[in-house]
Parts: structure tokens; C-alpha cells; sequence
């Protein structure tokens, strides 16, 4: 019999309308973007499926058509597609539904590309998948566009040329509005700059901010990009060196905040910072900005850590991870967990909308899986990846990602990107059987 392709849209309480994708070659639902906790694990692969009996049932039952009933929070309709987006024939339901009969597709060869520098990538979700840039060889940063299952589709593009070497890259996503940031040597010293626009779209001009102390590191903090509540970039970087404050001989580093709209920017502050050691955080949480800088000035690396509330004006200052070097931020719920790597050991610390904080060990962090979702475990930390999310790099156990990495579960698979011997390498993982694949 022939399978039908089909697709769906699921109404929450919200409003929200994600997009579940069916990928026909596999016979399995794929979810392709999730901006809620819930995700509605549908497929006709049972071990792969919270819902997979029903489906089977109901396609034994329907033939090409088939509706299932998700949990009461959602509300599912099927809607069959064009005839010519069918899937392959089968000779039997029984055939069809039984994942030792469905069709085996290779796995795909690892994406690879050369690159200007070890932390000159990053990659971010999009509605259908993920899209990755990078800065090459050529001095040009292109971006490429990936499917939830990790595979290049479509054809690359160039966002900027002529950038010379890239130090640092960094972007932020709002649906396929992108903002890319960079550092990069243009042969008479470094600078900081900019570029804004739809990631199918066309993009507007680069802008230019100004000469930059910076080398190419391993880890990054040349620069962070963030998005305000009402659509603005932020876009922090670091500056030029210059004499520290208290009278000290030494020099300070300089990081800036440019708040861009419109094609313009507007400075909203500058740090001067003691042997600096790089951006560890800039986020925007609601009402409230939180970023934060690492300093050694003390001999050991310190993250000094800037919240501001802006319905209050209330501002604070709070010094985090004693003696970590700052592997990166994700935001759960309402709170930022700001991750460093201490040593041997990894820390993560809570920064609430308060002057409070909390630090646990998140040293023994495992990536499991939990039927057929990956689970980040340890004993103070739990996040089961329900939905897509991105920034998971620093939570990542080390052997598989390593520093200056970029990770996001879109869905389908976890996608992990980082650099070695100058090629960006990127890796798939799924879980299958209860267990964490690559594929």
C-alpha cells in the first residue's frame, strides 16, 4: 500500500503553531521546530514514538489516512499532502509499519568545512532545522543551511566578503532573523563588525566598530550577540586595550555595548577589565539584561557577573566561579546557568532576577537517553530535551564536544560542530533503543 506523506500543525493554549515534518524515507515524524516544552513524539517507528502504537492502528485501520490523538495540551490534525510527496509502496500494512521492513538509508557522510579559526562558527536553529556559519579560508562568511536530521540542503550562501581572517563568530537567531558578529584581522590590525538580515533573505550593510586588541583563541569571548524584548541586536565585543582606571601600570581590556537598530548603533556601555580572560555570558531574560566578563587580575580567572533590571533600574554586580574559566550560558526556564571549567572539574552557577546565586558541580554530567529523547543528567542538573534547544555545548560531556564547540537538539538529532586541524567538523546523534547513536 502507499503511504501518504503528511504534516501537521499543533494549536496550544498560547497560540504557538509548530511544525512536525514527516520524513517519508524513514516513515518517522521529525520534529522540526518547538518553541514550548512539550514535544508530541509521533512516528510509526514504535520504539522511536510515545504514540506509535496508535499511529500503526490507526494506519492498519485508515490506509493512507490516519488520526492520532495526542495529550489534551495539544490538538493534532493530520492533513495529507500532495500525491507526489507519497512515500515508497509497501506490500503489506503489517510490512510497512514494522521497522525490520522499513527502508534503511545510509547514514550521512560527516559535514566538513575549512575554516579561518578555531571559534570562527556557530550555529543556531531555524523553523526547519539549523543553519550553520562560518568564516573560510577566503576571507568570506557563509552560511548553510541544515535539515533537522543535521544534512546540508539547499546551497550555501555568502553573507559578507573580504572580512580577512576571523578570530570569533557569533550569531543570534530569532526565527530567520540572524544577527552575525565577528572579530577578524584585516591585515592592519583586528575589528569588530556586524551584519544583519534573513537567513533566506538579503542582508543589510556591515557594520564596522572599530579596531579590536584580540588574538585567536581556542575558547571564545571576542564577542556575544543577544536580542532584546523589543527586536534591537546587542551586540558586545571586545576593544581596544587601555590604561587601567585605578592608576596601575598595566593595561586594562576594553569591552563594548552597541545596542543596533535600524542600521545604526547606539553605545550602551563600556568595561575596562584586568587581565581579561573573555566574554562569559550576554543574555536578555524578560525584563532584565545579564552579561558577565572573566578577569585572572587576582591570579586565578573570576567571572564578574552585571545584571540589570530595567522596570526598576536596579542594577548589580556579583562575582561568580572562583578560579573557572567560562565555558559558556544556556537559559532554562527564567534562569541563567553560567558553566566554567575549573580545573579538572566543571561548575555551573544560578543567576536568578535577584542578587542571589547557587554553584553546583556539574562535573559528572552525562547525555543519556530517556525513550527516545536525550537527557542531560547529573546529580544538581536535569534537562531532558523535550524541544528544540540550542547552546547545549557547554553542558556537553568533554570527549564530545571540547571547546569553542556549538551543540543544538533540533528535534531529530543533537548537532554538535567544533574545529580540528582547521576543518569544522560536524556530528549527528540520535537515540535509538534507549541509547545515544551516532547517525
Amino acid at each position: 500500500m502507499r503511504f501518504a506523506c503528511q504534516s501537521c500543525d499543533v494549536q496550544k493554549g498560547g497560540g504557538t503553531r509548530d511544525r512536525y515534518v514527516r520524513d517519508c524515507a524513514r516513515l518517522e515524524w521529525r520534529c522540526a521546530a518547538c518553541s514550548e516544552l512539550e514535544r508530541c513524539g509521533l512516528g510509526i517507528r514504535g520504539a522511536e514514538s510515545r504514540f506509535g502504537a496508535r499511529v500503526r492502528q490507526d494506519v492498519a485501520k485508515t490506509g493512507e489516512r490516519s488520526t492520532v490523538r495526542c495529550p489534551p495540551t495539544l490538538l493534532l490534525a493530520l492533513l495529507v499532502m500532495s500525491t507526489s510527496m507519497a512515500c515508497d509502496r509497501h506490500k503489506s500494512v503489517a510490512g510497512a509499519t514494522s521497522s525490520s521492513a522499513m527502508p534503511v538509508q545510509a547514514p550521512a557522510p560527516p559535514l566538513r568545512r575549512r575554516v579561518a579559526g578555531h571559534v570562527a562558527f556557530d550555529l543556531v536553529l531555524q523553523r526547519e532545522g539549523a543553519l550553520l556559519i562560518y568564516a573560510d579560508k577566503r576571507g568570506r562568511v557563509v552560511s548553510q543551511p541544515l535539515d533537522a536530521g543535521g544534512r546540508a540542503v539547499g546551497t550555501e550562501r555568502t553573507v559578507a566578503k573580504k572580512v580577512g581572517t576571523v578570530l570569533e563568530l557569533a550569531v543570534e537567531a530569532t526565527g530567520s532573523n540572524l544577527a552575525i558578529g565577528w572579530v577578524s584581522d584585516t591585515g592592519d590590525g583586528a575589528r569588530a563588525r556586524l551584519v544583519r538580515g534573513a537567513a533566506s533573505g538579503s542582508f543589510d550593510d556591515v557594520l564596522d566598530f572599530g579596531t579590536v586588541d584580540g588574538r585567536a583563541r581556542e575558547q571564545r569571548g571576542l564577542a556575544a550577540v543577544t536580542r532584546t524584548q523589543n527586536g534591537e541586536v546587542l551586540f558586545m565585543h571586545r576593544g581596544e586595550d587601555r590604561p587601567c582606571e585605578d592608576g596601575d601600570d598595566a593595561n586594562c581590556g576594553s569591552f563594548h555595548m552597541r545596542r543596533v537598530k535600524d542600521r545604526s548603533a547606539t553605545p550602551r556601555g563600556e568595561l575596562s577589565v584586568p587581565s581579561e580572560c573573555g566574554i562569559t555570558a550576554l543574555r536578555v531574560i524578560g525584563d532584565r539584561w545579564q552579561y558577565g566578563v572573566c578577569s585572572a587580575a587576582s591570579g586565578e580567572p573570576v567571572t564578574r557577573m552585571f545584571t540589570i533590571h530595567f522596570p526598576t533600574s536596579y542594577a548589580h554586580v556579583t562575582s561568580v566561579l572562583p578560579g573557572c574559566r567560562g565555558l559558556g550560558s544556556i537559559v532554562i526556564g527564567q534562569t541563567l546557568w553560567v558553566i566554567g571549567k575549573c580545573g579538572d572539574k566543571r561548575r555551573a552557577v544560578r543567576l536568578g532576577a535577584g542578587e542571589g546565586s547557587s554553584t553546583v558541580d556539574v562535573s559528572d554530567l552525562k547525555l543519556d537517553c530517556t525513550q527516545s529523547l536525550p537527557v542531560l543528567k547529573s546529580r544538581e542538573l536535569t534537562l531532558p530535551l523535550r524541544e528544540p534547544r540550542a547552546d547545549l555545548a557547554a553542558l556537553l560531556p568533554v570527549e564530545r564536544s571540547g571547546l569553542g564547540a556549538r551543540a543544538v537538539w533540533t528535534g531529530a538529532r543533537l548537532l554538535i560542530a567544533r574545529v580540528r586541524a582547521g576543518n569544522l567538523e560536524m556530528r549527528r546523534y540520535k537515540c535509538a533503543s534507549g541509547v545515544l547513536v551516532s547517525g
